[in-house]
């Protein structure tokens, strides 16, 4: 049985070449296709976001999980919208600023007491307690002890909040770091900026609660 003559004559035009498909413009087709599917999958899925931030989307809303990071009311009524945290490790000891120390200055060239008891403060074979070489004065209603390096911080020192009485477990600089920001010695725990975001949440959700950003200097 003869093939019908449309089939022949098909297979005799694609043999000849005659209609055979060009490979650029079949690989554009498919680039095309795929980028109209994908950019109007994107575009579903964002609208399908908005949709239910703003509760359109009726039981599937209802349905999604909470976003732990929803804001939250604070406990107390705050003033403050955004807080910037400036933590300058390597600075100026506070020894030299607003914090001066009566005894080590009485004290100024003596060995550190009780070195005997502390084998690794021994290790590292510390000198003779020094005190500091700036002048201090009280300045302000609040009477706060500003020494002469900080004459415009003295100024305001009234508006300033000066906390002393926080120290940390270990006399090493990085474990002191890490305690400060943290409150624990050892490296994994959450700092101030994970907690206020746990407990408050954030009011933009698409970007972090908290920013850290750290000196490229080290």
């Amino acid at each position: 049985m003869d093939p019908p003559v449309n089939l022949v004559n098909r297979m005799n035009d694609l043999k000849s070449g005659q209609f055979a498909p060009n490979h650029n413009e079949l690989m554009s087709s498919q680039r095309r296709g795929f980028l109209a599917q994908a950019g109007g999958g994107f575009v579903a899925t964002a609208l399908a976001g908005m949709l239910a931030e703003d509760g359109l989307l009726g039981k599937a809303a209802a349905a999604s999980p909470k976003n732990p990071l929803t804001p939250r009311e604070s406990h107390y009524s705050g003033k403050a919208k955004s807080v910037i945290f400036l933590f300058m490790y390597g600075g100026p000891s506070q020894v030299d600023l607003f914090d001066p120390k009566p005894e080590l200055t009485k004290n100024h060239g003596k060995p550190i007491p009780n070195l005997k008891t502390d084998r690794l403060l021994q290790l590292r074979a510390p000198g003779n307690l020094m005190a500091s070489t700036r002048t201090f004065k009280k300045h302000g209603e609040s009477g706060i002890d500003v020494s002469d390096l900080y004459p415009n911080v003295a100024k305001c020192v009234d508006d300033i909040a000066l906390v002393r009485s926080m120290y940390t477990d270990s006399f090493a600089h990085g474990g002191g770091l890490i305690q400060m920001n943290t409150g624990m010695l050892r490296q994994g725990y959450p700092s101030l900026g994970s907690w206020v975001t746990y407990g408050l949440g954030s009011m933009n959700q698409n970007l972090p609660g908290y920013v850290v950003m750290s000196d490229h200097r080290g």
